[in-house]
């Protein structure tokens, strides 16, 4: 039996517990990357550290989608990104399924949500104010927005340059924060932006100035993504220029277009635990994903 699985640790991951009924999204996609709308219960089975579990229900997600988009606004990503924003954001907007609800946050200087997407304007809002790149300080208040969308599923999408930043939360808070709101997180850095990146505080002698602001570098940026991409069940992507941004966006948004969540009976013991969920279909793929509370 073929076997395509993401295995998530309970210490990671907002929806793994202990002797009830928990739930796991699954997104399985074809060759081509499009949803696959006929998987059936039969063909699921749910593994926990090993041990086959009883499957509660498997259906298709019929929640609207919440959706966050952090794009980055710093100094050096307006001077390479901000003509081609529009488009990109356009694309991503048009190939998110029907009923979805996107939001905009900016990370130049501070974070700032600047609403629900409806066209050029609010993205130009967005790049009205550069500065540094609030980047891990914003990804960590635009999640905790989602987690207020009760009943709809949830994913943030963060789109950032190359350019240093600062943030007031260390690494590891920003990741735990991210995490607790059951997003899906799915992150696209360009490598292009850095000039102008960290503003003022590129010159500091110390990692610290005086309003206690960390200065992170793009390595920082790429990891925190990365890595939240992959504790939850999303993506990571990255491309050397700004003119492969609006591809990629487009094929975020089509990948949240549909999933299946899958409720199965937990194990009462104590500990990590490591969810498989395996499908009896070829020739498709599939990945465990975050399932918001």
């Amino acid at each position: 039996m073929p076997r395509f699985f993401l295995a998530l640790l309970a210490t990671m991951s907002p929806f793994a517990a202990f002797g009830e009924i928990r739930s796991v999204g699954l997104v399985v996609t074809d060759a081509q990357g499009g949803f696959v709308p006929d998987v059936r219960a039969e063909e699921v089975q749910v593994v926990e550290n090993g041990e086959p579990r009883e499957l509660a229900s498997f259906a298709k997600d019929e929640r609207a989608l919440a959706v966050v988009l952090v794009l980055d606004t710093s100094t050096g990503a307006a001077r390479v990104f901000r003509g081609q924003a529009y488009d990109a954001v356009k694309g991503f907007l048009a190939r998110l399924p029907a009923g979805s609800a996107c939001t905009l946050w900016a990370t130049g200087d501070h974070p700032r949500r600047i609403g629900v997407l409806e066209g050029e304007k609010k993205i130009a809002q967005g790049f009205s104010s550069d500065g540094p790149n609030a980047l891990l300080d914003t990804l960590a208040e635009a999640a905790e927005s989602l987690g207020r969308e009760s009943g709809r599923r949830r994913a943030l999408v963060a789109v950032s340059g190359a350019g240093a930043g600062h943030t007031s939360f260390s690494p590891s808070d920003v990741s735990s924060r991210v995490r607790r709101q059951g997003a899906r997180v799915l992150g696209l850095m360009y490598r292009e932006g850095g000039d102008g990146g960290a503003g003022s505080l590129s010159g500091l002698a110390v990692p610290r100035d005086v309003a206690n602001l960390t200065i992170v570098g793009p390595a920082d940026h790429e990891r925190i993504l990365s890595g939240l991409a992959q504790g939850t069940g999303g993506r990571f992507e990255s491309v050397p220029t700004v003119m492969g941004v609006g591809r990629i966006l487009e094929s975020l948004a089509a990948e949240l277009g549909g999933q299946y969540r899958v409720r199965f009976d937990a194990s009462s013991a104590k500990g990590p635990k490591r969810i498989d969920v395996r499908l009896a279909r070829p020739g498709v793929h599939s990945r465990v994903t975050v399932d918001a509370p």
